[in-house]
């Protein structure tokens, strides 16, 4: 019956060549008598390729938003075996930080270059080297405004700003417990290293007390110069009482903290109060005997 009532097909000749803008008209002629044409929506070429470069765009925005998932996944299962010690994953890690650095290395030199080029000299390159060259001076010039929108604070900058500002108030104190937790996370490590390799505990300690010894002797110079300084210079000697009086709080709160975490029994605490209450022992009968 379909037969009967088709007369004959025409298949014209596909245009757009094998991309996305091909297209090809075909002709069904009926046995009717009289034309007929069905009801169809009448588009423009330009609407045509329009509609068909804004699925194209669709399409890889939506592929590209997969792809960065996929790595940012990737990356955290990556960045979690490197913090547990994994060897593979830590020289993995080194690999990819090698290769990001190579990467940004060729594409600043790239950008130099294009910066640094004749106009003249651009203005008589092949059209495809030129687009090319202004295009990867447009991508610069945005990243440029996009970092300079997003550019943060110094930790030194937030710190002060946290003092009349709710906002980076807020941001100081979710700063400050991100850091807690990366520097237990490490102690964490240190220690279970430390626990299996006699030599790393060693060296740690070594590290540790010389750390510990140039910490010392700068803070002890930098207050020798103050006190020296403060002889003569109001607001040194304003600098060096307020010193003085963080210290004296300072010291209070670290005996109070000590002394609850003794009774709470913890056992380092209660080590660290009793030596302290030995050596105030000490210094009173020493006193009282001179």
């Amino acid at each position: 019956m379909l037969y009967a009532f088709i007369d004959r097909v025409e298949v014209h000749e596909a245009t757009g060549g094998r991309t996305v803008y091909r297209q090809q008209n075909i002709d069904i002629y009926f046995n009717f008598i009289g034309n007929y044409y069905p009801p169809v929506e009448t588009v423009s070429e330009e609407e045509r390729i329009a509609a068909i470069e804004a699925e194209q765009l669709r399409k890889k925005q939506e592929k590209a938003k997969r792809a960065a998932e996929v790595q940012k996944q990737k990356k955290a299962a990556l960045m979690k075996a490197v913090e547990a010690g994994d060897p593979e994953a830590i020289a993995e890690y080194e690999r990819k930080l090698a290769l990001q650095r190579e990467r940004n290395h060729r594409r600043q030199q790239k950008i130099k270059e294009a910066r640094e080029a004749d106009p003249a000299y651009i203005a008589q390159m092949e059209e495809k080297e030129r687009l090319q060259r202004e295009k990867l001076l447009e991508a610069e010039r945005k990243r440029t405004e996009r970092a300079n929108r997003q550019k943060k604070l110094s930790r030194k900058e937030l710190k002060e700003a946290a003092k009349t500002d709710p906002k980076a108030a807020e941001e100081w104190q979710a700063l400050k417990e991100k850091e807690a937790v990366a520097r237990q996370r490490k102690k964490e490590r240190e220690e279970e290293r430390m626990a299996a390799d006699p030599e790393y505990a060693a060296m740690m300690a070594e590290r540790k007390a010389e750390y510990t010894r140039t910490r010392t002797a700068k803070r002890q110079a930098e207050r020798e110069a103050l006190v020296e300084l403060a002889k003569t210079d109001e607001e040194a000697a304003k600098k060096l009482a307020e010193m003085r009086k963080y210290q004296s709080q300072a010291t209070v709160r670290s005996y109070q903290k000590m002394k609850a975490d003794a009774e709470a029994g913890d056992p380092d605490a209660i080590k660290r109060y009793e030596t302290t209450l030995a050596k105030r022992r000490e210094e009173y009968h020493r006193k009282k005997g001179a």
